[in-house]
């Protein structure tokens, strides 16, 4: 089955009864702090836009989910603690990050990682 025939059948499937709150972040230490000089994400990889979404921490690294009116992101990074309950997209820029925004958006769970393919941090 094609990702479009899956994202239909899960549509009809699953109904969200709320919106989270989603925010934007960049690389730059505004947005990481003292993290910012790792230039990887939790799991370990390289940030990338269109791709890395930052989880709550009770969302298993390597998820892919679908954001409404975002698209679909895997969760390759986490929120900090003191925002536990938020959703955050990895933007390229600052600027791009601050165009972007708190929204209330919902997020649908499409895939958690297998224990094989697991993605965990180094």
């Amino acid at each position: 089955m094609n990702r479009r025939g899956f994202l239909a059948i899960f549509f009809l499937l699953y109904v969200s009864t709320h919106a989270d709150t989603i925010t934007a972040y960049c690389a730059c230490n505004k947005c990481c702090g003292h993290w910012s000089k790792t230039g990887t994400t939790s799991a370990g990889t390289k940030p990338a836009a269109g791709r890395t979404a930052a989880g709550p921490r009770h969302i298993p690294l390597g998820t892919v989910v679908f954001i409404a009116g975002v698209g679909v992101r895997t969760v390759e990074d986490r929120t900090a603690r003191r925002y536990d309950g938020r959703w955050e997209i990895y933007f390229n820029s600052h600027q791009s990050a601050k165009a972007f925004g708190k929204r209330e958006l919902k997020v649908y769970v499409l895939q958690q990682p297998s224990q094989s393919r697991k993605i965990s941090r180094p």
